[in-house]
């Protein structure tokens, strides 16, 4: 660091985490009222907007859990980086608390237990393109959106949103000692 000048430091997990609470008050909201409202149109479209806002808020969580490894990764293994940077997900979060501290975390345990369904979920989201383009595969990822659709709710959405931030302050204890 040169002399005289601070340096900031820009969490942006955090960011992604309230983003991820905001569309969880809007999605439940669109929810509340559509359990509410006679007309069908309407609740339809309620519906929708609660789909839409609870898979946002399942994607900026999933950001937040990988923003918050790579922090980690980056601070840790500074001059290793470059080679561990694209290590998968779920192997960061199962390496380097052990690197780190010696000790396992159980992913089969709750909360950790919601890693992999969380980094599913962000995948159908994010990569559903992918299949889209290639002839034949559009109907067969529709139909994976389909039956994921119980995921996508403002219930869900809360349980993963709360399930991420306590995976995080689970390994920023342990890894604090």
């Amino acid at each position: 660091m040169v002399k005289g000048k601070s340096r900031f430091r820009f969490d942006i997990r955090i960011a992604y985490f309230n983003e991820a609470k905001e569309y969880i008050e809007k999605a439940k909201k669109k929810y509340d009222e559509s359990i509410t409202t006679k007309d069908n149109g309407k609740k339809f479209s309620l519906c929708f907007e609660e789909l839409k806002y609870s898979m946002y808020a399942i994607l900026y969580s999933s950001f937040a859990l990988e923003a918050y490894i790579n922090k980690i990764g980056h601070e840790k293994f500074k001059d290793k980086w470059k080679f561990v940077e694209n290590i998968p997900l779920m192997t960061k979060w199962i390496v380097f608390p052990k690197i780190l501290t010696g000790k396992n975390i159980d992913v089969s345990k709750s909360p950790f237990s919601y890693l992999k369904k969380i980094k599913n979920l962000r995948n159908i989201l994010v990569h559903f393109k992918e299949y889209d383009y290639k002839e034949g595969y559009s109907h067969k990822c529709g139909i994976k959106i389909l039956n994921e659709y119980k995921n996508f709710n403002s219930k869900k959405a809360k349980l993963y949103y709360n399930k991420s931030k306590e995976m995080v302050d689970k390994l920023e204890k342990l890894i604090e000692g």
